[in-house]
């Protein structure tokens, strides 16, 4: 009998998926509580599909991000360079609105437990303050900084498909003439490798 999903996955894989849905969930409900629609696309979130207009401007800047191992142009490199250092801190501003949303979704029971202990303890102390507020703040910045560094990927990534473009005929010129040399190369070992084979 064939094993559905759940049961051809380990249980680290289900606890990984697991806690994906209850990052969504409370993504969700923590944009329900500030009278926002929750977005139904966040990053590789799987849930939903952007808006239009958002996926094309995904899928061109996964095209132009892709950085090949080794360019033989430094300009090019200095370009992936800055995309690199750019997507790597989009994905810890991205990371940093996830966690400060889960945070909010919780502030409602960590202040009450705040309050309770402060309670118990015969009111010593000053009163614990409200995390909600300060956690909205936070999440807005948050927020403000991840949608900031997605424009400056876009922008990068078009700054380098315009250098592309302004410089392209150079570039195939340079392809065209490393890509001979290898095959110059390669015919100078099949020939080398033919000659010790006479011996």
């Amino acid at each position: 009998m064939k094993k559905s999903e759940p049961e051809r996955l380990s249980d680290a894989e289900l606890d990984a998926r697991w806690r994906e849905r209850q990052a969504d969930m409370t993504a969700s409900a923590h944009a329900a509580a500030v009278g926002r629609k929750p977005q139904p696309f966040r990053g590789m979130d799987r849930s939903g599909m952007p808006p239009r207009a958002d996926l094309g401007r995904a899928e061109r800047r996964a095209w132009l991000g892709v950085v090949p191992r080794k360019s033989a142009w430094p300009e090019l490199d200095q370009l992936d360079q800055r995309v690199a250092e750019l997507q790597h801190r989009h994905a810890e501003a991205q990371e940093r609105v996830r966690t400060l949303t889960e945070q909010r979704a919780n502030a409602p029971t960590v202040d009450a437990d705040a309050i309770a202990r402060w309670e118990l303890n015969h009111r010593k102390g000053p009163k614990p303050k409200p995390t909600a507020e300060t956690l909205d703040a936070e999440i807005v910045d948050a927020e403000r900084d991840r949608d900031g560094l997605e424009t400056a990927i876009d922008l990068a990534l078009e700054e380098k498909a315009a250098y592309i473009e302004k410089h392209r005929a150079r570039l195939v010129n340079v392809a065209e003439q490393q890509t001979e040399e290898a095959h110059q190369r390669m015919r100078a070992l099949i020939d080398d490798s033919r000659t010790c084979a006479r011996r």
